[in-house]
């Protein structure tokens, strides 16, 4: 007789799973939904704000050499001013892994900067501050530096959009909410079971796992509608069912839908259509100037800014007539591969 197999607890799940990316525990932060499907399932689909968030990180996605002599100096510490770029760093004893985006030599110690393609948040009193997850991945990586033996002083976060960095307190606080979501996430990931969508979130907008997620619609079908049974139709019903007044309006294992729809609830926000690439900055105002503010094209008419659209989300500029392009402008949209025509 053959043995039955044995059972596989929890404990086991997260024995057996990988180091956890520290992108992934960020994901888990902003959406626990996006990152079951990115770490569990292993599906990622790609949209303007992550090919923008790739374009911020490309000066320090260049890895300085990372010898073994460099690695001891590492753990002495930096000299101040000292800069080693797009270090991997791995930690079995975290189950963490991940790329630090730039290590800065400071006067108390190593500083540890992320790249980030969109803006800080705003406080009480208007004051930038560094975004809830993006926090929690700066605290990730200054505990992948310490399993080093780097004594890490500061974090910060660069925000692409503003161009500034906004600093990361590395608090006790901070380090017990980073732990904490980490065996939170792993959790999750050995429970087999997808989180539910977000319900009316704008996090979900600018999402790229839209397409995979469908928020709303996954909402209706998780609630158990059913088509309405053609009255043509014959039905069958078990001993035990209720039944509702309307004995085609029913949920699966038998519990009656009180006042249920029939038809699928309007769905506000569509699922954007994959390859759309961007949009197209139209100009056709005689005498119009297209420059280009921080992250954002800008319009303007007789010196003044009528419109202002992001680059990351345009792929061409089309100018009818006497419009003219800023050099700033032409350099940019080199810069963010998006197409400029001319017409007479």
């Amino acid at each position: 007789m053959n043995s039955a197999a044995p059972i596989q607890t929890q404990d086991d799940a997260l024995s057996l799973q990988p180091p956890l990316p520290v992108r992934r525990l960020h994901n888990f932060i902003y959406c626990q939904r996006l990152f079951y499907y990115q770490w569990v399932e292993n599906l990622f689909e790609e949209n303007a704000d992550t090919i923008a968030g790739s374009h911020a990180h490309r000066n320090v996605d260049k890895p300085s050499n990372y010898e073994e002599d460099k690695k001891v100096a590492l753990a002495e510490g930096l000299p101040e001013g000292a800069r080693l770029r797009s270090l991997k760093l791995e930690s079995v004893t975290l189950g963490l892994v991940g790329v630090v985006d730039l290590i800065e030599g400071g006067p108390e110690g190593a500083e540890v900067v992320d790249y980030k393609k969109g803006s800080a948040k705003r406080g009480q009193n208007g004051e930038r501050v560094a975004k809830e997850s993006d926090a929690v991945q700066v605290m990730a990586h200054a505990l992948l530096l310490e399993e080093e033996g780097t004594r890490v002083t500061r974090g910060w976060i660069y925000y692409a959009e503003d161009k500034r960095r906004v600093s990361v307190e590395l608090s006790p606080e901070q380090r017990e909410q980073t732990l904490k979501a980490l065996a939170d996430a792993k959790a999750l990931a050995a429970s087999g079971h997808c989180p539910p969508p977000l319900v009316h979130d704008p996090r979900c907008l600018h999402c790229s796992a839209y397409p995979i997620c469908l928020p709303n619609e996954s909402r209706w079908w998780a609630a158990g509608f059913e088509e309405k049974v053609d009255e043509q139709q014959m039905a069958f019903v078990f001993d035990g069912w209720p039944v509702a007044a309307d004995a085609s309006r029913w949920r699966p294992g038998g519990h009656a839908l009180a006042g249920a729809a029939t038809t699928a609830p309007e769905i506000k926000e569509a699922p954007r259509p994959d390859g759309d690439a961007g949009e197209i900055l139209v100009v056709q105002e005689p005498g119009a100037q297209v420059g280009q503010r921080g992250d954002m094209f800008t319009v303007s008419v007789k010196g003044e800014v009528v419109q202002k659209m992001p680059g990351h989300q345009l792929r061409a500029i089309y100018l009818y007539g006497a419009v003219q392009l800023t050099a700033q402008a032409v350099q940019t949209a080199l810069e963010l591969d998006i197409d400029v025509a001319y017409f007479s």
